[in-house]
């Protein structure tokens, strides 16, 4: 018999018996509340325990990874290899975008004379901007636009439209920078 004690008990085992975060702890609930919703729709159960059991915040979970300088020298060596990821981490580092963002560069969004980017489209009004272009980016740019179609990174899949991810790639490369720093 699960219930709102038992889920308590599974809490605090978690958090001092095995020295995980409270965002550990939350998707751990959450998982069991789904499973809950289904055993519910089965008629295993009537309730979900979980209801009634405080999940703890995700509002302190960070989960950011700052690069170190030798990470960074690593993985770019290892990107030169493949050059649409080396392009476009190059380009998320010295701009700060998205990685969705610089694969929706188009060739019209580009000003190489003003030396600018526009990014018309995002989540928010604050994502929408026009960002002044490094000259490493620049280079980046004016390389990729003398041999594009429309869009800087063209999906080789879908003739016509942007690439939409390249992680299976930069996935590879980020582990074997790992496996070999």
């Amino acid at each position: 018999m699960i219930d709102e004690g038992r889920i308590e008990a599974y809490k605090t085992w978690r958090f001092n018996g095995h020295d995980v975060r409270g965002i550990t702890v939350r998707h751990d609930l959450h998982a069991l509340s789904v499973f809950f919703q289904y055993a519910i729709k089965q008629h295993w159960t009537r309730d979900n325990p979980i209801a009634n059991v405080e999940i703890p915040s995700d509002a302190e979970a960070v989960r950011i990874h700052v690069l170190t300088n030798n990470e960074e020298r690593v993985y770019f060596a290892h990107a030169l290899k493949h050059r649409n990821l080396y392009d476009l981490g190059r380009l998320m580092i010295n701009q700060g975008m998205r990685p969705e963002e610089v694969l929706a560069i188009s060739k019209f969004d580009v000003n190489l004379d003003r030396g600018q980017l526009q990014i018309p489209r995002g989540k928010s009004a604050a994502a929408r901007r026009v960002l002044d272009l490094t000259p490493e980016s620049r280079g980046i740019l004016a390389r990729r636009i003398s041999g594009a179609g429309t869009w800087i990174f063209p999906s080789r899949r879908k003739p016509g439209d942007h690439a939409g991810r390249l992680n299976n790639g930069r996935d590879r490369n980020a582990k074997k920078q790992v496996c070999h720093s």
